[in-house]
């Protein structure tokens, strides 16, 4: 809509134009502002979360290794 409105479209409905000109810049003035919001929020629960998470991760990590190399467990076998 904006590609009309600047291609000749304004000129011939400026009142129109102009209106939705405002209204879509409030818009995305408002998109604009949740977004830094929600973006604001997420990145505090994930520095809330991050000692879970890293506990979790770790947990998961060595759970890994111990699947592929079990025998790291048995003390018997440590050349």
């Amino acid at each position: 809509m904006s590609l009309l409105i600047e291609h000749g479209l304004g000129k011939r409905f400026p009142d129109p134009c102009g209106a939705w000109k405002a209204q879509n810049y409030e818009s995305e003035a408002i998109t604009q502002k949740k977004i830094a919001e929600g973006k604001r929020y997420v990145d505090e629960q994930l520095k809330n979360d991050q000692p879970l998470l890293e506990d979790i991760l770790a947990r998961e990590i060595a759970r890994e290794i111990l699947d592929k190399y079990p025998y790291v467990l048995l003390p018997e076998l440590h050349l």
